[in-house]
């Protein structure tokens, strides 16, 4: 019983201490910091930024080259959100036509 208070204890403090960071808000350095976001990634996220807040998720993977429906899955479990929210698949799809232009990753 110890054991498994002892690994549900270690279990909490490794999801608290996992970084997060908001699209919208945090500086380069925080975006980078996220498992998944390297340097090219960050910084098309930061040139996007540039052109105005991203409104949701599907806005961000309309608007990011190198963030698709997988992509933003994978990197919201490790603490990206939009909005301080993160990715929902029940969030409205991406309409097909803004995902044809580039492929998905």
């Amino acid at each position: 019983m110890k054991r498994w208070l002892v690994a549900g204890a270690l279990a909490a403090c490794a999801a608290v201490a996992q970084p997060s960071a908001d699209v919208n808000s945090a500086p380069l350095a925080e975006i980078e910091r996220i498992k998944g976001v390297g340097t090219s990634l960050a910084a098309n996220i930061m040139e996007a930024r540039a052109q105005g807040a991203f409104q949701d998720w599907g806005d961000l993977i309309r608007r990011v080259k190198g963030i698709g429906i997988g992509n933003a899955e994978k990197l919201s479990t490790q603490g990206l959100r939009v909005n301080g929210k993160p990715f929902s698949n029940r969030q409205a799809p991406v309409p097909p036509e803004a995902s044809a232009s580039r492929p998905q990753t």
